[in-house]
């Protein structure tokens, strides 16, 4: 016997009129009234608000710095605080040019500084040559600095030059800078 558009052919090829109805027995439709309610509940229990907490957090970005100290205070631990200009220009170098603070200035220029700024401070490094163009640290307009300059610069970075805080320990900087003085003469 086959249904087709509601009428079922019978022996006599006269067709008989039938109502054709889809029903469900009651225990499937219970169960999938109860599973779209554990789906939903579910999505919702885990969509809402406990994904997204540790999202929405104050967060520091990789070129943030964190926000500075109060005004008057000293850091007893972690990070320096920036220096002004006219703060950095005014500050002495603490580390004296004995020829062993010297010998770790030069091994860290040679590490650290010389592939942009080349050997002699010219500005001619292998990278310097192809892509930043950094100065020559034996110009006299550079040389008139004061070694606090030099200090702000090398922990803070400049305008094409990355900063070196989180390489190089504070004195480290400081003999780096009195190679340089050497390299300039002075």
């Amino acid at each position: 016997m086959r249904v087709h558009k509601g009428y079922r052919k019978t022996g006599d090829g006269k067709g008989k009129k039938i109502k054709i109805s889809f029903r469900l027995p009651s225990y499937y439709f219970k169960l999938l009234v109860a599973l779209l309610l554990l789906s939903g509940s579910s999505l919702l229990l885990y969509g809402w608000p406990w994904s997204i907490d540790m999202v929405v957090q104050p967060t520091l970005l990789a070129h943030e710095r964190p926000m500075p100290p109060p005004e008057g205070t000293l850091p007893i631990a972690g990070a320096e605080r920036p220096l002004t200009e006219s703060e950095a220009e005014a500050m002495p170098n603490p580390v004296e040019p004995t020829p062993e603070s010297l010998a770790r200035g030069k091994l860290l220029f040679e590490t650290y500084c010389q592939v942009c700024h080349g050997a002699g401070g010219k500005g001619d490094g292998p990278v310097g040559k192809k892509w930043l163009f950094p100065p020559d640290i034996t110009a006299p307009s550079v040389v008139e600095h004061g070694d606090g300059r030099y200090y702000s610069v090398i922990s803070y970075g400049g305008m094409t030059m990355p900063q070196y805080s989180e390489m190089l320990s504070s004195r480290d900087r400081w003999a780096v800078i009195r190679y340089i003085r050497k390299l300039q003469g002075k």
